[in-house]
C-alpha cells in the first residue's frame, strides 16, 4: 500500500511550524508563527527559524555531554598500536562531540554544493526545499541520544529496557528524537514547553528511520521514535515526509555526511597512531596496471570489506576498488606517523574525499531523493570498513567492551532496583509473625523519594506523567494505570542513564561497590 503524502506546497507551509505555535490558541498571547523578543529588550529577531534552532542545539546540555562520550574507541584501545601511545599524545582525539561538529560541517557544505548546481533545482523543489542551516543542525544533533560507551551502551540499555516491560527498548536514534521533542526543557515566552520546541523541519532533519520498532512490516534494527513519542512524530515529522522508508532531504544529507565523516575523520586517529596501516593497502604501478604493495594485507582486508558493500553487483565493487586505489595512491604511499607532515597528509586526504563525494552527489529531479555515484558511494563503503577491520573487530577492543558492558549493566540494574523500591507504595516490614507488607503514607513516600538522586527522580516523575498524558490523549499505549506507572519508571531510568557520561557511570559503579550513593545529581544542571 502506498502512503499518501502532502503536496509540496503543504509541506513547505509546515516546515517552520513549532509545537508551541500549535499549542497557543488564536487570539491569546503571541500570534502563531512568531517569536517576539521584546522581553529581552531586543527590537527585532534577525535570525531565521533554522538559525535559532541551530543555536539552541549548541547550548544544549546534551551537546556538551558528547565531549565525554566515546566515538569509536577510548584511549585504552591505543594499546593495539605497536608504538607506545605515550610517544604519540595527540592520537585518538575524536569523541562524539568532535565527530558531530564535523558531520555538521560536512552536511552544510554538501547542502551548499547542491544548491549551487542548477541541475539540482527541480529535485530540491520536489523535496520541499533545502536549508544549509538545517543540514548542519542535523549533523550536530544526530548523535545526541548516544548513551555512555556508544553502541555497547545501546545494546545494554535495549536489553534491560525490553526485559523490564518496554517492548521498543532503547535505540540511540529514537533517544535523539526524544531529547529534541521531550527531554530537553525550554522556556518559550516565559512558559515551559516540551522538548526544544524546534521547527518541524529541524526535528525531521535528524530522522533517518521514520518508523518505530513496532511499526507493522518493518524488520529493521534501527528506528527513530518510541511508541510513547508517536504523537510527537506524527505532529512534527510526518507532515514533511514525501517518500517511503526515507527521511527528508536534510536528513538524507546528514546521513551521507555521517558516513563521509566516519570514512575520513574517524580513521585519522588510528592511522596516525599506526593502528591502521594505510601504506600497506596502497598500490604501485606495474606496467599498465597497479598491484598492491602488500598482497596479503590488501587481499585480507578486501575480502572482509567487500562483503559489506551496499551494492553487491560486480560493477559496484569494481567502482569501489578503482576509487580506493586512486585515493590510496594519492595519500598513503608512505607510512604515516605522528609528524606534522603526516597530519597535513590526512587533512589533505579528508578535504579531497569530501570534495569528491560532494561532486558525486546530486538530487533526483523526479523523487527529490539524494543520489550518489557508485565511485563515491563505494569509496565511502570501503573506507568505513577500515576502522571496523583494524580497530572495532580486534580482540583487544572486544575485551575492553566486555568490561564496559559489565560496568554499565551493574549500574543500570542497581539504579532500576533502587528506583522501583523508592517508588513502590508498599514496603516489607519485619514482625513477629514474619515479614509483612504495609502501604506507605503519602508523607513517607515523599520523604523516601527525596533520598533518590534529584535528577533521576525528576526524570522518573516526568516520564510517568508523560505516559499518563499519552494515554489521555488517545495514544496507542493501551496500558493499565499500574502498567503506565511501571513503564514510565523504567523509561525514566533509561532516559537518565542515557544522559550520563562515561565518567558518571564509573563514578556510580565505584559508589555502589562501596555500598553508598551520595545525594544530588552527577549530571550537570
Amino acid at each position: 500500500m502506498t502512503t499518501s503524502y502532502a503536496s509540496v506546497e503543504e509541506r513547505k507551509a509546515k516546515r517552520n511550524i513549532r509545537p508551541s505555535d500549535v499549542a497557543v490558541p488564536s487570539g491569546t498571547g503571541r500570534q502563531r508563527g512568531t517569536d517576539p523578543s521584546s522581553n529581552m529588550g531586543i527590537s527585532e529577531e534577525r535570525r531565521t527559524p533554522a538559525q535559532k534552532d541551530l543555536d539552541a542545539i549548541l547550548y544544549s546540555y546534551y551537546t556538551r555531554r558528547l565531549a565525554r562520550i566515546t566515538q569509536v574507541s577510548s584511549n585504552a584501545t591505543a594499546q593495539v598500536s605497536p608504538r607506545s601511545m605515550w610517544q604519540r599524545p595527540y592520537s585518538l582525539s575524536h569523541n562524539r562531540l568532535t565527530h558531530s561538529l564535523k558531520v555538521g560541517q560536512v552536511a552544510r557544505r554538501l547542502a551548499q554544493y547542491l544548491l549551487q548546481d542548477d541541475q539540482n533545482a527541480k529535485g530540491i523543489e520536489v523535496a520541499g526545499g533545502l536549508e544549509p542551516d538545517v543540514a548542519e543542525l542535523a549533523g550536530r544533533a544526530h548523535d545526541l541520544g548516544h548513551p555512555p560507551f556508544g553502541h555497547i551502551g545501546e545494546q545494554v540499555l535495549d536489553q534491560i529496557a525490553v526485559q523490564n516491560g518496554l517492548p521498543d527498548g532503547f535505540e540511540g536514534n529514537a533517544q535523539s528524537f526524544r531529547i529534541l521533542t521531550f527531554l530537553q526543557r525550554k522556556l518559550r515566552d516565559g512558559r515551559p514547553v516540551q522538548g526544544m520546541d524546534l521547527t518541524n523541519v529541524s526535528t525531521a532533519s535528524i530522522v533517518k528511520y521514520p518508523w518505530s520498532r513496532g511499526d507493522s512490516g518493518k524488520k529493521y534494527r534501527k528506528f527513530n521514535y518510541y511508541d510513547i513519542d508517536v504523537d510527537r512524530f506524527t505532529g512534527s515529522v510526518s507532515p514533511l515526509l514525501y517518500c517511503d522508508d526515507i527521511g527528508i532531504l536534510e536528513a538524507q544529507i546528514m546521513d551521507w555526511a555521517d558516513d563521509i565523516s566516519y570514512a575520513t575523520h574517524d580513521i585519522e586517529d588510528f592511522a596516525l597512531a599506526g593502528v591502521i596501516p594505510l601504506h600497506r593497502l596502497t598500490f604501485r604501478p606495474d606496467g599498465n596496471d597497479y598491484i598492491p604493495v602488500d598482497h596479503d594485507e590488501f587481499n585480507s582486508f578486501w575480502k572482509y570489506a567487500s562483503t559489506y558493500l551496499s551494492d553487491d553487483s560486480a560493477e559496484y565493487e569494481a567502482a569501489a576498488k578503482r576509487s580506493f586505489i586512486d585515493v590510496a595512491g594519492r595519500f598513503f604511499l608512505t607510512e604515516l606517523d605522528d609528524s606534522e607532515q603526516s597530519r597535513d597528509r590526512m587533512r589533505a586526504f579528508a578535504s579531497y574525499v569530501i570534495t569528491e563525494t560532494s561532486l558525486g552527489t546530486s538530487v533526483d529531479p523526479s523523487t527529490g531523493c539524494l543520489l550518489k555515484t557508485p565511485e563515491v558511494a563505494g569509496l565511502v563503503d570501503i573506507m568505513k570498513r577500515l576502522t571496523w577491520y583494524y580497530v572495532i573487530d580486534r580482540p583487544e577492543t572486544t575485551i575492553r567492551q566486555r568490561g564496559e558492558k559489565k560496568v554499565l549493566e551493574s549500574v543500570v540494574l542497581e539504579l532500576l532496583t533502587w528506583s522501583k523500591e523508592v517508588y513502590s507504595e508498599k514496603e516489607h516490614v519485619a514482625s513477629r509473625n514474619g515479614n509483612q507488607t504495609r502501604r506507605r503514607t503519602g508523607a513517607e513516600q515523599s520523604e523516601i523519594r527525596n533520598g533518590l538522586d534529584s535528577t533521576l527522580r525528576e526524570s522518573i516523575n516526568r516520564s510517568i506523567e508523560d505516559y499518563r498524558d499519552r494515554h489521555r490523549s488517545g495514544s496507542v499505549l493501551q496500558l493499565t494505570d499500574e502498567e503506565r506507572k511501571e513503564a514510565g519508571l523504567v523509561r525514566g531510568v533509561i532516559d537518565y542513564v542515557a544522559g550520563l557520561t562515561e565518567e558518571d557511570i564509573y563514578a556510580y559503579h565505584h559508589m555502589f561497590e562501596l555500598g553508598y550513593v551520595e545525594k544530588g545529581s552527577l549530571r550537570e544542571s
